[in-house]
């Protein structure tokens, strides 16, 4: 795990602590039938996490100082197509996230999570991919892209 990466959060963390932050992975992007593009990651989330892969997400809970990485559950057969993919041990050793997930679980981690918050630092090319339960919270982006501006 790189280290600098930890730091990162915590340099987040430290910068917006009254909300929880999400950062999610860009999306594939469909050319024709059942071809995708070339994928590329978001460059916020590859530098704050180094995953190269879509289907990811990072929570980060300022009040506790944890992080929540959300990641694929995918089938056998899934597998065939996309090939290998980080298991939950895997994930959080390369990462250095406090906690791992799938991304079926991330309901009720966030809501479990936004109880104890009133705002949902996420950035706009982001906030399509919010989960259900934060869409509730008070979203800002400006003071997000600062933090991470500044790092």
């Amino acid at each position: 795990m790189k280290t600098w990466r930890k730091k990162n959060w915590q340099t987040v963390m430290k910068q917006v602590p009254d909300g929880l932050i999400f950062f999610k992975a860009a999306d594939e992007k469909l050319r024709n039938g059942d071809v995708f593009y070339f994928f590329r990651q978001d460059s916020d989330f590859l530098y704050l996490t180094g995953i190269t892969h879509p289907g990811f997400s990072l929570l980060l809970d300022p009040k506790t100082k944890t992080s929540h990485l959300f990641i694929p559950d995918l089938s056998d057969l899934h597998r065939i197509w996309v090939g290998r993919q980080l298991s939950k041990a895997q994930a959080k050793k390369l990462i250095g996230t406090t906690h791992v997930h799938y991304v079926s679980e991330m309901k009720a981690v966030c809501q479990t999570l936004k109880k104890k918050y009133r705002k949902l630092y996420t950035l706009k090319k982001m906030a399509h991919a919010l989960p259900e339960s934060l869409r509730i919270l008070k979203k800002d982006d400006t003071k997000l892209r600062l933090a991470l501006d500044s790092l």
